[in-house]
């Protein structure tokens, strides 16, 4: 499992004594390196959404900002073809780390590229339905903001909304993995994902935060403008995906 020879591989004995949380950390440290370089591959297919990112963020703080609502509709949908463009990457990204924390060998680029295009169609396809779904909750959104909360039916169903809009991204994170690791229709692959995130709801909301925080420090980096403030920012970014992933499998490969 190591691949180093100074190392002895796990048995079975070995992995049977420990916790998904000590496998977790040693496992991690172990494949460090590879998920960098994935996260460096990861980064060549998701530069339209970084870009446009970019852009959107300094239109935020321009004199010709036009409205909070109609920014975000503009946002939401240009990232549409930004992250249909990512979208096989993740896939491949998601077999190769799954393999990793199965303990299976992984050539991390033709294992990638195999993958990546062998899941394209279902990949592109919920990419398309999640970002069409981001979108149109954003639309929502800014209709119920210039409705106003004048009735308490309209705060119910705003908060109702929200919870639902959350809860349907929180389910995303399964949606990749289980693509590369069963042979599953589109159909069978987003109800599952959704009764993942139902049955596993906290370790889900763990995950989700452990994810989103390394955005959090790209946004605080990009706003000194620093060259090389914004690379490593970047590289933050895209590092959530692998932390998605990885704690994913971990925490949850009794279950996917």
């Amino acid at each position: 499992m190591y691949g180093k020879s100074n190392k002895q591989d796990l048995t079975k004995q070995d992995i049977q004594s420990k916790t998904r949380l000590q496998l977790f950390f040693e496992i991690f440290g172990v494949k460090y390196m590879e998920l960098i370089k994935l996260n460096f591959i990861l980064i060549m297919y998701l530069l339209p959404a970084i870009i446009w990112t970019g852009i959107n963020f300094n239109v935020l703080f321009s004199e010709e900002f036009i409205g909070v609502g109609i920014y975000r509709l503009i946002y939401f949908a240009g990232l549409i073809p930004c992250l249909l463009i990512a979208a096989p990457a993740i896939s491949g990204v998601s077999y190769v780390i799954r393999n990793f924390t199965q303990d299976r060998h992984a050539w991390l680029w033709s294992d990638f590229r195999e993958k990546a295009k062998e899941n394209r169609k279902q990949a592109i396809l919920y990419m398309l339905i999640f970002t069409a779904f981001l979108f149109i909750g954003q639309l929502v959104l800014t209709a119920y903001s210039a409705i106003g909360t004048g009735s308490m039916f309209l705060v119910f169903a705003r908060a109702l909304f929200i919870v639902t809009y959350i809860f349907v991204i929180l389910s995303s994170m399964y949606v990749y993995p289980m693509m590369v690791t069963y042979e599953l229709s589109l159909k069978d692959i987003i109800r599952n994902s959704l009764l993942l995130t139902i049955g596993k709801l906290f370790g889900t909301v763990a995950i989700a935060i452990a994810a989103i925080i390394p955005a959090i420090v790209f946004l605080l980096l990009a706003m000194l403008h620093g060259a090389f403030l914004i690379v490593l920012g970047i590289i933050l970014r895209t590092n959530r995906y692998c932390i998605r992933y990885v704690c994913n499998y971990h925490l949850y490969n009794s279950y996917i």
